[in-house]
């Protein structure tokens, strides 16, 4: 093929130009391809890499939601539970259940 393109170079030298030329284009055509390859793949990874954080920083919120969510629900329930007792002991302590209990027994008989 060198060969060709030598023998024709010298026998018609705007031949050699035009080859010189589409050869230049091609190369550079392929160049440019395998950059553009490079760099897709190098996009990808980054994409990837970024979506990975995203992801975890996600997974990081979420759990740090549930863990809140739970410390509440653990003190809400806390809290009803101590007001509860002590609503009852006040109660006990003030006969006022008692009391209340047996109006309506007063009433209901009235």
């Amino acid at each position: 093929m060198d060969e060709i393109i030598k023998a024709l170079a010298v026998n018609v030298p705007a031949a050699a130009a035009v080859i010189a030329t589409v050869f230049m284009f091609l190369s550079s055509d392929q160049k440019r391809d395998e950059r553009r390859a490079a760099n897709a793949k190098e996009k990808a990874i980054e994409d990837r890499e970024h979506q990975l954080k995203v992801n975890q920083m996600w997974t990081s919120n979420i759990k740090i939601v549930l863990a809140k969510q739970d410390e509440t629900f653990e003190l809400i329930s806390k809290t009803l539970t101590d007001h509860e007792a002590a609503s009852k002991d006040r109660y006990e302590r003030m006969n006022i259940t008692q009391e209340l209990i047996k109006a309506v027994k007063d009433k209901k008989e009235q």
